[in-house]
């Protein structure tokens, strides 16, 4: 727009003193009329002027106005991921670009610190030998524990979210050679309080059999929940390759 005014005026310079050269070989008549043509198209040019100056210190005015909007949005936008992200994952080092499985290992924290995912499932590899009567049953092995909710030290799945779960439990009964027969009840109990049980039971060498059952059920979070052994026979039969005394649970919702 700069360039714009300057053309006009540089024209205007030329246009005078070319009609300064010519002027004296004209008549007076002429010379008046021609200078009032002059004139107005001088003022012409002086509104065209004065116009496209207003016109671009208002556009430079809405520009400014709309970079100081821009910053405020992105001031919004910086302190609102900073409320809402936590603090463990704003990392600026992690990208697709600089790790191959980042992405894969910050989406599965996230999950896992979701209190709306939780979920597990273990199972027992080996005989337990002499439990005692509503002993907890410790299943050993671990396939899933979203949520961290199921301990293998006790036995024990610490609700970490309150809201209405699914519980299922198997147990093998199957009599060893030259062993007493096996008779396997337990019990689904929760903050000391039974709720189902299943039984299974094997009198013959070699032959097995299973019980299993499932309870849908509303929990508050620090519940308790876990399988507890009360047949009269201490042992329980566990096997990593069957692997068919097993115990799992899932948050269906909260």
């Amino acid at each position: 727009m700069a360039n714009t005014y300057f053309r006009i005026r540089v024209f205007i310079l030329c246009f005078s003193v070319a009609f300064s050269a010519t002027v004296t070989e004209i008549g007076l008549d002429q010379q008046e009329n021609i200078i009032a043509l002059f004139m107005d198209k001088l003022d012409d040019m002086q509104a065209t002027i004065d116009h496209l100056e207003a016109s671009e210190t208002s556009s430079m005015k809405r520009i400014a106005d709309l970079e100081k909007k821009l910053k405020g949005y992105e001031s919004m936008e910086t302190n609102n991921w900073t409320k809402t992200v936590p603090r463990e994952e704003r990392r600026p080092d992690i990208s697709p670009i600089t790790a191959n499985n980042s992405t894969e290992v910050i989406s599965h924290r996230q999950k896992r610190a979701d209190p709306s995912h939780v979920a597990f499932t273990v199972y027992l590899d080996y005989i337990q030998r002499n439990l005692g009567r509503d002993q907890p049953v410790v299943f050993n092995r671990v396939l899933l524990n979203d949520g961290h909710g199921y301990s293998v030290n006790t036995g024990i799945f610490n609700v970490p979210t309150t809201g209405v779960y699914l519980f299922s439990w198997s147990v093998t009964a199957k009599k060893i050679l030259n062993e007493h027969p096996y008779e396997v009840w337990v019990k689904l109990v929760i903050n000391g309080n039974h709720m189902l049980g299943a039984v299974a039971e094997s009198r013959n060498d070699t032959y097995d059999s299973q019980g299993s059952n499932s309870i849908v059920v509303h929990c508050s979070q620090y519940d308790e929940v876990w399988i507890s052994h009360y047949s009269l026979y201490p042992d329980l039969f566990g096997d990593d390759n069957e692997r068919t005394t097993s115990f799992m649970g899932v948050l269906l919702y909260s």
